[in-house]
């Protein structure tokens, strides 16, 4: 599987998850390759809408673990499209500012923002 393939289908299990399916659209607005902690990245991100409004953005990202250990990583985002909520475009900032955290004696710890 790719990376593009991987993040497109998750990307349908969480809008699936946070939105649910009936009378509501999906709309592809962003798709592209992208680097992520020195890693090779796919991002995938719909705008959700029912009948009358837009509900939100939702977005997944996949990559390769940056411990070459064979891992895909998804990140998942979301913003809703409440005035008092943050833009999407706040996960731009999030992915930028995305860092590994080293190993430890006890495994992986994670990544950290």
């Amino acid at each position: 599987m790719t990376l593009k393939s991987i993040a497109s289908r998750d990307l349908g299990k969480f809008a699936e998850n946070t939105y649910g399916g009936s009378g509501v659209t999906r709309k592809v607005v962003k798709r592209e390759s992208l680097d992520l902690m020195g890693q090779d990245a796919y991002r995938t991100r719909w705008q959700i809408s029912d009948r009358s409004e837009t509900l939100g953005f939702l977005e997944s990202v996949a990559f390769a673990s940056p411990h070459e250990d064979g891992s895909i990583l998804i990140l998942r985002m979301g913003s809703d499209a409440a005035s008092e909520a943050p833009s999407i475009e706040f996960t731009e900032l999030i992915l930028k500012r995305i860092q590994e955290v080293p190993r430890t004696d006890r495994g992986y710890e994670g990544t950290t923002i």
